[in-house]
């Protein structure tokens, strides 16, 4: 597990666990918010709006410690198992 990505679980680590796994499942396994809203039965509204408020909470408990322009290599990275 490289450290960006290390630094990237903790920061998730502090949101509460259903848009933890709203995020994750966004961004690193790359389901739209369509999906999202299909598979989870919350409303498309709801999940962007879920989503929106999950990236800005993360850089702000965690000030200049991680910034999202960090994390989109992260995301765009082959998936690390």
């Amino acid at each position: 597990m490289t450290e960006e990505l290390k630094r990237l679980l903790s920061c998730l680590g502090k949101l509460d666990p259903e848009k933890q796994r709203i995020v994750l499942l966004a961004y690193y396994s790359g389901w739209s918010r369509e999906q999202l809203s299909t598979k989870l039965d919350i409303p498309v509204n709801t999940i962007k709006t879920w989503l929106r408020r999950s990236l800005l909470e993360i850089p702000r408990v965690y000030g200049t410690l991680i910034r999202w322009d960090e994390c989109r290599d992260v995301w765009t990275t082959p998936r690390m198992r």
